[in-house]
């Protein structure tokens, strides 16, 4: 018999279907292990032939970090290496040079006043002030090496 609407009235009758729930695509999984312990066609990082997905993914997390870089590099969290490591490297080297020149502009006055030898006394002078610098310039047993005073001392 049919329905108004022109259909089977058993057919009429049946519920709706749901619609069919979306199948999760599969999770990669490692390769199943061969007799000998090893993994066949295990995933190689340094593959350039990776998988789509996973080189998108490798690419947005260096583009990501290195933005994060240049951000704290233009906020003075970060700075140069070479840059800092030149800058100090100058430092040091006008404070050795500044110590180094001391003696013979001293020496002159110091001995009018101990009524000795200028000569002999900038020799002295230099002879400390050089001991001094080179002991600077060695690492202490419990603070490590000071870059800065080992890098003027070097110089010398």
């Amino acid at each position: 018999m049919r329905a108004k609407d022109c259909n089977n009235a058993s057919h009429a009758d049946a519920a709706p279907k749901p619609a069919p729930k979306p199948v999760p695509e599969p999770h990669p999984r490692p390769a199943p292990l061969d007799g000998d312990g090893g993994q066949e066609d295990a995933f190689d990082p340094d593959d350039p032939n990776l998988p789509t997905v996973i080189a998108v993914r490798r690419k947005e997390n260096w583009l990501g970090l290195h933005r994060k870089q240049i951000v704290e590099r233009g906020g003075s969290k970060l700075v140069d290496r070479p840059a800092a490591e030149a800058a100090f490297f100058e430092e040091g080297r006008a404070l050795r040079d500044a110590w180094l020149a001391w003696p013979a502009r001293v020496a002159i006055e110091m001995a009018d006043e101990l009524k000795i030898e200028p000569r002999q006394l900038t020799q002295v002078l230099t002879a400390y002030v050089k001991k001094h610098l080179s002991e600077l310039g060695e690492p202490s047993a419990g603070h490590g090496a000071m870059h800065v005073t080992s890098v003027a001392i070097d110089l010398i």
